[in-house]
């Protein structure tokens, strides 16, 4: 009797030692982690698993293996009275592997698309009347860009559900070029996320006979300030021009993109009626001021009498938006289907 006591006993314990998974540091540590776990309980050895990720651990070998690629020391793990022991530095780097994973799955993507009317209110932009036997034409830039901006807004905001589509002003007020680019530094994103910017703008000119639309963006050779000192850690401040040049090569490339995909969508909306006169460079003071890819469009010359009956048209201002507005969809999808470009 006694011998079957003694065999029933060591059952008993044998069975409380295949289960593990019931103890408060390892179920903690999953629920932590919102993982799963699968167990051999014959060889003691675990896969914690979350999404497309996988680190294998085995009771008493003072490692584990991240995605069967990545080894990683750790201080042994124990089982003691029925429960696993999980050490502290297994946890920490179970806890930065996945966290890791899931940083590296984030798909770039844009996530503000803002919209700067010129001009406004007391600040008219250009202006010009044009006379005729049988009419008279008025414009003022600042009407125009709001029109156009408030069309461009509509179209984003019915297709692009997934983003913020901002206007810096949606009425006729008066805004200071350092107010617009507060407005645009001030918007606050994910890691992962970033913002595109569109002043919109209207041509004047003394040669009556120019016309047609411009996409002008940032000169490649301007060097600015693109880092604030005050967002990196002091150990690692030495590297800061190394990242303002990595992240001005970006915001280049991705401007660039930007500009051509807009003129690309503005000439086959408006190419038969008038010209495209091509991408060209300057330092605007938005355009230099904003930190995100940024292009200033100059839509049409009201000083221009063809142009500018063509301008009090409302189906021809909606034909603009259009087409700035397929040139940023464009855009959208080759910086998101290329993980920003990064390819």
């Amino acid at each position: 009797m006694d011998i079957l006591k003694n065999r029933l006993l060591l059952l008993f314990i044998f069975i409380l030692m295949q289960f593990p998974l019931h103890t408060e540091d390892l179920i903690s540590l999953i629920e932590k982690e919102k993982a799963e776990l699968l167990w051999d309980s014959l060889t003691g050895t675990g896969i914690i698993m979350k999404a497309d990720s996988e680190i294998v651990f085995k009771l008493g070998v003072p490692w584990i293996l991240c995605d069967y690629s990545i080894k990683y020391n750790i201080d042994n793990i124990k089982r003691d009275r029925g429960k696993i022991i999980v050490p502290d530095n297994m946890s920490r780097i179970i806890h930065e592997h996945f966290l890791k994973k899931e940083k590296e799955k984030e798909t770039p993507r844009i996530a503000v698309i803002l919209i700067d009317p010129g001009h406004g209110g007391k600040d008219p932009g250009a202006y010009y009347v044009h006379k005729s036997k049988d009419q008279k034409i008025i414009l003022y830039e600042k009407d125009l860009t709001l029109k156009v901006s408030r069309i461009l807004y509509e179209l984003l905001k019915e297709t692009c559900k997934d983003k913020d589509i901002i206007l810096t002003r949606s009425t006729d007020e008066y805004l200071k070029l350092e107010e617009r680019v507060e407005i645009a530094n001030s918007i606050k994103t994910g890691s992962h996320e970033a913002i595109v910017y569109i002043s919109i703008h209207f041509n004047a000119s003394f040669n009556k006979k120019a016309k047609g639309f411009e996409v002008w963006y940032l000169p490649q050779n301007y060097r600015r300030t693109l880092i604030d000192d005050n967002e990196v850690p002091e150990d690692e401040k030495d590297i800061i021009p190394i990242l303002n040049t990595l992240l001005e090569e970006e915001y280049t490339l991705e401007s660039i993109t930007l500009a051509r995909a807009i003129s690309q969508g503005l000439l086959a909306q408006v190419g038969e009626l008038t010209e495209e006169r091509g991408l060209k460079e300057e330092s605007w003071f938005v355009v230099r001021n904003t930190r995100m890819p940024s292009v200033l469009l100059e839509l049409g010359f009201i000083s221009n009498k063809d142009e500018a009956l063509l301008l009090s048209n409302d189906s021809y201002l909606k034909k603009l938006a259009k087409g700035v507005y397929n040139g940023i969809c464009t855009f959208i999808n080759q910086f998101e289907s290329t993980k920003g470009f990064t390819k």
